[in-house]
């Protein structure tokens, strides 16, 4: 049993008692902040060894760290759960969501794109798929799904959009 986005965990699992889903009942709850500075040397020198010869679709630390993000939940899958209706579900699957701007200008249109991870997902596989998305999101013929259903949302009559 379960919903569109995942599976609802057995009881008794870890950490799906009765009470755990009343300690965090909305959805940004649990979030964490760090205030940490990083040094990004290593980053660049791997970044440089990988762009080497490479005259487009470079990697950039977007790439790099949303795919190391992705393959953290893929290690260790019990972050990614969620609690609805005070029950706790797995996800399905694994997914980053980015906004593309058709051009790269500050008023040009945007689309939203999504990039999904499994268990083997590499950085190289990845950085194909998400270049992959990204030229695709930039196409002018071609709308993202979420566009086109903002697009029929907005020419519904006014008092379906008044809640």
């Amino acid at each position: 049993m379960g919903r569109p986005a995942g599976w609802l965990v057995a009881a008794g699992a870890a950490r799906n008692d009765p009470v755990y889903p009343h300690l965090y009942p909305n959805r940004a709850d649990n979030e964490a902040y760090i205030n940490v500075d990083i040094d990004l040397r290593p980053l660049d020198a791997y970044l440089a060894k990988k762009n080497a010869g490479r005259a487009e679709d470079k990697y950039t630390y977007f790439h790099l760290i949303s795919a190391a993000i992705g393959k953290a939940f893929v290690l260790r899958p019990k972050m990614n759960r969620f609690i609805a209706y005070n029950r706790v579900y797995q996800r399905k699957y694994i997914s980053v969501a980015f906004v593309v701007k058709k051009k790269f200008e500050d008023r040009s249109e945007e689309g939203l794109a999504f990039q999904y991870f499994d268990q083997d997902s590499t950085l190289d596989g990845y950085h194909q798929d998400l270049m992959q998305t990204i030229h695709q999101c930039r196409r002018t013929d071609v709308k993202d799904p979420s566009s086109g259903m903002m697009d029929k949302l907005v020419r519904l009559p006014g008092p379906f959009c008044s809640w």
